[in-house]
């Protein structure tokens, strides 16, 4: 025997001893993760109302935080007249037009003052 003929042959007893190590038996039954079908029909029965239940509890959850922005934030709509943020009308120094309190794209104020 040649040494590349012994390397050889533990080549091969390795391969074939890896293949018999993965390839699954005849004499083994399939896994199973619980102990019986009925135990298994039970979990995953349980599983299936926990999810409805999950489910159920994001939607109450949502129509609460939906509610609550509403009750913050569904008054009335913006105006710039009655606004609560005195920064916003700031005035440094007159606007270059005639109606010097007037924001360019402020309608009504323009015509209030322009009206005598």
């Amino acid at each position: 025997f040649s040494p590349h003929h012994a390397m050889q042959r533990s080549a091969t007893s390795l391969v074939r001893s890896a293949a018999q190590a993965v390839r699954p038996r005849a004499t083994q039954a399939a896994r199973n993760m619980s102990s019986s079908e009925e135990h298994a029909a039970a979990g995953a029965a349980m599983w299936k109302k926990i999810s409805f239940a999950g489910v159920g509890l994001c939607f109450v959850v949502g129509a609460y935080e939906y509610k609550v922005h509403m009750d913050h934030h569904g008054g009335p709509s913006y105006s710039y007249e009655n606004n609560q943020f005195p920064a916003m009308k700031k005035r440094n120094k007159a606007f270059p037009w005639a109606c010097n309190d007037c924001g360019l794209f402020e309608g009504e104020c323009w015509k209030a003052c322009q009206t005598p």
